[in-house]
């Protein structure tokens, strides 16, 4: 097995180098890849970008491929930002964990949501929040929490129909607030979440991308940890984030999002810690 480094790109989306790599995106280890610690350059972040159609995945049972970013208790530090990104994750997954082992951890914010503690009009940008289990202010938070990353703001509100999730981009962080570039387009109830949607691992499909339908981002294999982020830009029926495996678990600082099922069909598998699995 064997993996390419694009270097550093733009942050934000990942987007082809504009300039030489001060660092590699994985370590050097033939078949054995592994994310590396060191911060990123200014306004930049460490990109890996897949053409459509195109996987990562192991050689066969006797060369077993590994692809790992920090440890359990040791993840990656917030200020190296990573971004691997398929434009069209093949049938058999973005990495298809048939002969591989992942397992990524990304650095977590001390909350992965906040509840919403007035209730938000229509059209409301700022949005009055307290931390879901420390009560903590996300002003307070890790730098996880931070202006221009994605957030969904999800009502939780079973009896009243109508548009219950939307994505907004986080404009600013308070004292106990939270501001969005846009209003919310439908109202919020008390109790409701504000949902982080990105970390500092992420492991993402495009908003231009040709494929999605029974397309996993991480497909079969066994025992893979995600505490990171996964997100699909294109939505759609059979939109999976992890599928077909046995053995995984999603735990810690891991956020699901933007899948029609964030896990589908993984035997014996755990979620566990502050892990978020949404649609």
């Amino acid at each position: 097995m064997r993996l390419r480094a694009v270097g550093q790109c733009l942050a934000g989306r990942p987007v082809s180098p504009a300039s030489p790599s001060s660092g590699p995106l994985f370590g050097e280890t033939s078949g054995k890849p592994t994310i590396t610690c060191a911060p990123n350059n200014a306004n930049r972040v460490y990109g890996l970008r897949l053409k459509a159609n195109t996987g990562i995945v192991g050689t066969n049972a006797a060369v077993f491929g590994r692809v790992t970013g920090g440890s359990d208790g040791n993840p990656i530090p917030s200020d190296a930002v990573h971004i691997i990104q398929f434009l069209g994750p093949p049938i058999t997954g973005g990495f298809d964990l048939t002969y591989l082992q992942l397992r990524m951890y990304a650095f977590s914010p001390r909350e992965t949501m906040y509840v919403i503690a007035q209730a938000a009009s229509t059209e409301a940008i700022v949005l009055h929040v307290q931390g879901r289990l420390t009560g903590c202010n996300p002003n307070m938070d890790t730098s996880e929490w931070r202006v221009i990353h994605d957030a969904i703001v999800c009502r939780v509100d079973p009896a009243n129909s109508g548009r219950r999730a939307e994505i907004r981009i986080i404009a600013a962080i308070g004292s106990g607030t939270i501001a969005f570039q846009g209003g919310l387009s439908a109202a919020k109830t008390l109790g409701s979440y504000v949902v982080l949607t990105q970390r500092n691992i992420e492991i993402c499909d495009a908003i231009t991308s040709t494929t999605g339908q029974e397309r996993p981002l991480i497909r079969y294999g066994t025992g893979a940890v995600i505490d990171c982020a996964l997100r699909r830009f294109l939505t759609g029926y059979q939109f999976y984030g992890i599928a077909d495996g046995t053995s995984h678990t999603v735990q810690g600082s891991a956020v699901i999002s933007g899948c029609n099922t964030g896990t589908s069909f993984n035997a014996s598998s755990i979620i566990q810690g502050s892990a978020v699995v949404g649609g």
